[in-house]
Order: C-alpha cells, then sequence, then structure tokens
C-alpha cells in the first residue's frame, strides 16, 4: 500500500478495520506492506502499527536511522503477515547492505513501539503528519 493524497497518507487506509479487510482478501501466506511518512517521535506510526497488529500478529518495521531517531521526516515501511514466517533475519542483511542503509525492527523492540497506544479505527482516524515545508535561499 504506497497511497498518498498529496503529501499525506489517507486516514482510512490506516485503521483496524482497513487491515481487517486486507487480512480477509490476502493469501494465507500472504503479507502486507504500507508506506507511512512520519517524524519522531513516530506517534501516527505507532498508531498504524497497533492498528496492523490486531490482524497481523507477524510484523515489522524500516525505517532509516535518522526517522527513527527523529532527525529527519521520512518513510516508514510496515508489515505484517497472518504467519509467524516474515523473513527477519534477511530483510535485515539486506537492510544494512543497502546504499541507504535503513534498520529493521521486530519483536520486542517494534512492541515498544506501539505498546499502550491506541489504534487507528473508522471511528477514531488521522492523516499523516505533513513534511516540512522546504526553505529555500535564493541571492
Amino acid at each position: 500500500v504506497d497511497a498518498f493524497v498529496g503529501t499525506q497518507v489517507p486516514a482510512e487506509l490506516t485503521t483496524v478495520e482497513y487491515f481487517a479487510d486486507l487480512r480477509r482478501v490476502l493469501a494465507p501466506g500472504g503479507t502486507v506492506l504500507i508506506n507511512v511518512t512520519d517524524r519522531g517521535p513516530l506517534a501516527y506510526t505507532a498508531r498504524v502499527l497497533a492498528a496492523l497488529a490486531a490482524s497481523f500478529p507477524e510484523r515489522l518495521l524500516c525505517a532509516e536511522p535518522s526517522t527513527l531517531k527523529g532527525r529527519r521526516f521520512g518513510n516508514v515501511i510496515l508489515v505484517g503477515s497472518p504467519a509467524a514466517a516474515l523473513p527477519v533475519t534477511e530483510i535485515a542483511d539486506r537492510a544494512g547492505r543497502s546504499p541507504y542503509p535503513y534498520r529493521v525492527l521486530h519483536g520486542p523492540r517494534l512492541d515498544q513501539l506501539s505498546a499502550g497506544v491506541a489504534p487507528f479505527t473508522d471511528a477514531d482516524s488521522g492523516s499523516s503528519p505533513e513534511p516540512p515545508r522546504l526553505r529555500t535561499h535564493f541571492g
């Protein structure tokens, strides 16, 4: 799922109900990936992750280190699977060797991010944060 209206992820694509629908139509061994944008401390991502967790017990998160640390606004890829078969080690290995390395969070480290966070629902959803405005200097 890589959907944006302008610069923001539509609210209706990040809810418990949306992920339940995705789970319903996903093949038994299927995987869902959603690209969201956020900035530290990743409050928006945590709510999307909590919604994803309601239908997908196996999850991971991929992002550049500077986005995870809150130093910059950026893309966060969330992955969900109904089966405990995500190749986490392989994904993390490849992520570290990428020309633009990124980190992979899984298990307890990932659960920490969304612990105690209310998931987005159809009744209580929100679009992703807007990216910061670029400053231009002329002269």
